[in-house]
């Protein structure tokens, strides 16, 4: 579930919400660290330098899902698409 998108956003929720351990380091919440990755909805979460828990509003764990389709039979060939879950929905 994504953090909220207003109002106060704790330390512990930002842990919940990306699977974090005790004690938190901030270090580890940097796009493309330890916990967050990179999407759409994390877009405002630095890589480096200044980090503020307003930089995670609406954020949420995303998970990258790899599918390939291989076509059966008439012209058909092999697709292999992207699709970044966010919130246990596909989007792509």
């Amino acid at each position: 579930m994504a953090l909220p998108t207003s109002g106060s956003i704790s330390f512990n929720q930002i842990k919940n919400e990306f699977n974090g351990t005790t004690p938190i380091r901030m270090s580890d919440y940097y796009i493309r660290g330890n916990r967050v990755k990179q999407g759409k909805k994390n877009e405002d979460v630095p890589t480096s330098g200044e980090i503020s828990l307003s930089d995670f509003r609406g954020t949420s764990r995303t998970t990258n899902v790899n599918i390939q389709i291989i076509g059966g039979g008439g012209g058909g060939g092999a697709s292999s698409e992207q699709y970044i879950a966010y919130d246990n929905r596909i989007s792509g």
